[in-house]
């Protein structure tokens, strides 16, 4: 996260802190569902906020969490899962209250423009949708060279076509995509950068303290993705850990929780 908008949320905190000293205290309601018609989930996304000044809230619902999932799959975030999340961002929620539903399902919806267009009838139907410029290989991970907009012929069958840039750019190809044929987003996935039951880099951090460890992914995993992993030393200690690089996956510990050697400036004097 850039640092300028880390100290942008870091502001915002401290007037939800002023807020709740002043006796309103600031609420952060999770929603029990949200349909997403965007490439990212944000936080506003999922949350509603109250006793928040409008300009710091604008700020903190920016914050983007996590890849939407894939055409209509659903995928379920827990009260928690979010609380570390959002601790992984740099705000502190020790001065908000938690409240709504303990678990939010988020799943990919229709875009508003193919919705409207969809209804307008085969006959006048104008609806474009992203198609591929050239052949677009399997597990071709696609730029922006290699797409453009283009009508929808009127024999196109009816489909989950990609009609936005967020939908397709830096998404990796399921199958082979030929040259002129328009993009599926059920043929498309984030590129996978941790695999199930390998061996992943831990990074735990804490208070400007970073420590570094072995662990083993239980799930795959994509950028930004929340996973379920567990710590090589004691393989029934599982938890949620967010994917920052390939095998490598970041957990925020209010005190280290796994055994390592720090490799930050608090101590480290190795290198």
């Amino acid at each position: 996260m850039p640092n300028i908008q880390r100290l942008r949320i870091e502001v915002a905190f401290c007037c939800i802190v002023a807020s709740q000293l002043a006796g309103n205290a600031a609420e952060f309601q999770l929603k029990s569902e949200y349909i997403c018609q965007r490439a990212v989930v944000r936080v506003g996304d999922i949350v509603d906020m109250s006793n928040v000044q409008p300009k710091e809230a604008r700020e903190i619902a920016a914050i983007e969490l996590f890849a939407a999932p894939v055409d209509r799959q659903t995928r379920a975030l827990r009260a928690s899962e979010l609380r570390e999340l959002l601790t992984l961002h740099g705000v502190d929620l020790t001065a908000v209250q938690m409240r709504g539903a303990d678990e939010v399902r988020i799943r990919r919806g229709q875009d508003p423009r193919e919705r409207a267009q969809s209804g307008r009838g085969s006959e006048t139907r104008t609806a474009a949708a992203l198609h591929a410029r050239r052949l677009i290989a399997r597990g071709e991970v696609i730029r922006n060279d290699a797409i453009e907009f283009r009508p929808l012929s009127a024999q196109a069958t009816r489909r989950d076509y990609a009609a936005t840039i967020d939908a397709v750019v830096g998404f990796e190809a399921i199958h082979a995509i030929e040259a002129g044929q328009p993009i599926p987003e059920t043929g498309l996935r984030k590129p996978l950068i941790v695999s199930r039951n390998e061996t992943v880099s831990l990074i735990a951090r804490s208070a400007g303290v970073h420590v570094r460890t072995a662990a083993r992914a239980l799930e795959l995993g994509t950028l930004d993705d929340l996973i379920a992993i567990e710590t090589l030393d004691n393989p029934k200690h599982k938890r949620a850990a967010r994917v920052v690089a390939p095998k490598t996956v970041e957990i925020f510990a209010g005190v280290p929780v796994v055994p390592a050697t720090p490799t930050s400036a608090a101590g480290s004097s190795n290198g």
